[in-house]
């Protein structure tokens, strides 16, 4: 993002969402019991560089890499510095079909020992289903590269 103050200030007093980390080049934000469910990163993209899906394990994290590599989709393992950044054990990371960069992860870092707080009336509904608010286009479905 070009103004991470900006987004600092319309995450936390409009969207309701508590800092979890925040330094010059990157801001983690909090809505739940997760330490973090977005991160922004200082830059000149103001764009979404990235998405993750979490899945229950280690296991479960191989097995849509395979299904994903089963369908010609590049699957490469996170390094533990990306795992750390986002706060969770473990990565693998793809690109969509449109070039997004995507990532499955398990093990998200909890943040228990330091509840988060609402602020005014906001009330997140995301539970076990996770956030359910991005959504995708895709204008041209091909199954060939």
């Amino acid at each position: 993002m070009k103004d991470l103050a900006a987004w600092k200030d319309f995450a936390t007093n409009v969207l309701g969402l508590q800092v979890s980390s925040s330094d010059e080049r990157t801001l983690t934000l909090r809505m739940d019991e997760y330490r973090q469910r977005f991160v922004v990163h200082a830059g000149g993209n103001d764009d979404l560089a990235y998405v993750g899906w979490e899945v229950a394990d280690a296991a479960e994290l191989q097995a849509v890499a395979a299904k994903l590599r089963g369908a010609g989709v590049k699957v490469e393992s996170g390094s533990a510095e990306d795992a750390a950044l986002r706060g969770v054990t473990e990565i693998a990371k793809f690109d969509d079909p449109n070039g997004l960069a995507s990532e499955i992860f398990y093990g998200p870092m909890m943040q228990f020992e330091q509840p988060f707080i609402r602020r005014g009336q906001y009330r997140f509904r995301d539970g076990r289903a996770g956030t359910s608010a991005i959504s995708f286009w895709q204008y041209r479905i091909s199954t060939k590269p």
